[in-house]
């Protein structure tokens, strides 16, 4: 999204919620303000909370890189011969805003009418504003109910927690680059008068949020889920430290067919005026997740297991072919109170490339001299510390994260008339330690 549309879009959330504050006054009654955020106006049919989140990080980290086997032999092809086995970039540190937002929740008009607006600006990706939420809700939390707007797509636990809610200061890895986030569309659930049956279905864009759609498809999203008497809250923490079992567990699918146009002709990038027809190439994105949590006096645990296929996701070989591209997805949290206000947490992710991808080539001439196939793991190891100041709206986060990317190599030798197999890997480590304070109203 351009800064110019960003901007736009935030501006006229701005100017709806100073509408909404301006004409409405007469309904409200008074204002008041707690640790729920602040409520603004409220009135029989009428009501306009606002609440803001706040989170400052403090990182050091480093990149080490590690070359073994035929990787570094693949360096000496390519023209690299002194390249290092290994080396380790500076330590940086650093000091940002993680999240900064401002959000808008209410009824208008009718009980079962609300709406959410939320507005964020970051130093992680843009310091210019950003639209996250903005949708109307129709319907209570029991029976059926309809969502009209820009909301989560219903897949990945650790993606449908709220920030601030998180025992991390950052989502585990697949559930960063992998889950789908917020989009625009339609969503329909259901939820039993007993709060333990959960349906969800959603079709959005399937291009992120606050994009135009990009292709001739629609991305659908089906969730099934299992909780405990009067439901689950989202939260990756056993803060509220309840004394019953409380839990979670279900099945999420995924379909999003992905793409654009193309020449007909060509079927490269299509070229209106010149091309002499234009079709849409897409190819359909298919996820599966299995998920759980449970809650207990202290103690809460999250597990996600995901399965992914990526229709002719595979690097085109050197013959011109193209494959599915299948991986899967692990994703573990667990945080126990040791003290009142003191818990520790663990996280453990996983992901990687369940088939071997033919990468790419070097050519001599028009002689073959050696391939590459390329296969992709990512892990994650953190261990943390969370001090609770008042629950959920302040708290500090103290944490060690370890990122691991491992591209491994199995690479043929084709140069001298026979094939010579040669196998290694190439590793990225990023250590982290960092610090982050939280504040939400």
């Amino acid at each position: 999204m351009t800064r110019t549309r960003r901007i736009t879009a935030v501006l006229v959330a701005a100017v709806l919620a100073v509408t909404l504050l301006t004409a409405l006054p007469a309904r409200a009654g008074d204002a008041s303000a707690d640790e729920n955020g602040f409520r603004i106006t409220e009135g029989e049919t009428f009501s306009l909370d606002m609440h803001f989140l706040v989170q400052f990080q403090a990182v050091r980290d480093k990149l080490r890189t590690r070359v073994n086997g035929s990787y570094w032999r693949w360096y000496d092809w390519a023209g690299f011969p002194d390249a290092p086995r290994s080396s380790t970039t500076p330590a940086t540190d650093s000091f940002n805003v993680r999240r900064a937002r401002v959000i808008f929740t209410g009824k208008a008009f009718q009980p079962w009418l609300s709406f959410r607006v939320e507005i964020e600006s970051s130093s992680r990706e843009t310091s210019d504003p950003d639209l996250m939420d903005a949708y109307v809700r129709l319907g209570g939390d029991r029976g059926f109910a309809a969502t009209i707007g820009q909301f989560k797509a219903p897949f990945d636990v650790f993606r449908l927690a709220r920030s601030w809610k998180q025992l991390f200061a950052e989502r585990p890895l697949p559930a960063d680059q992998l889950a789908p986030g917020r989009d625009i569309g339609l969503g329909l659930d259901w939820r039993s008068e007993s709060g333990r049956y959960l349906v969800q279905v959603a079709a959005q864009n399937g291009s992120g949020r606050n994009l135009p759609d990009t292709d001739d498809g629609i991305m659908t999203t089906v969730r099934l889920e299992v909780q405990n008497e009067g439901g689950f809250a989202y939260d990756l923490s056993g803060v509220t430290r309840p004394e019953d079992l409380q839990y979670t567990f279900g099945v999420a699918w995924l379909n999003n067919p992905v793409g654009g146009l193309v020449d007909a002709d060509s079927h490269s990038t299509c070229l209106p005026g010149i091309s002499r027809k234009c079709v849409y190439d897409t190819s359909d994105q298919q996820a599966l997740e299995l998920f759980g949590a449970i809650r207990a006096r202290g103690f809460q645990a999250t597990v996600s297991w995901q399965s992914w296929t990526f229709e002719d996701g595979r690097v085109t070989n050197v013959s011109g072919k193209t494959a599915d591209r299948d991986f899967t997805a692990l994703e573990v949290e667990a945080g126990l109170f040791l003290a009142e206000k003191v818990e520790v947490a663990g996280l453990y992710s996983r992901t990687e490339d369940d088939d071997y991808s033919l990468g790419s080539a070097i050519l001599s001439g028009n002689v073959l001299v050696a391939e590459q196939w390329d296969k992709f793991e990512s892990q994650q190891f953190g261990l943390g510390v969370n001090w609770y100041f008042d629950e959920h709206n302040l708290k500090l986060h103290v944490g060690w994260l370890n990122t691991k990317r491992r591209m491994r190599t199995r690479a043929r030798e084709v140069a001298s008339g026979f094939s010579v197999g040669h196998d290694g890997k190439i590793t990225h480590e990023v250590p982290a330690i960092y610090a982050m304070l939280s504040f939400y109203l």
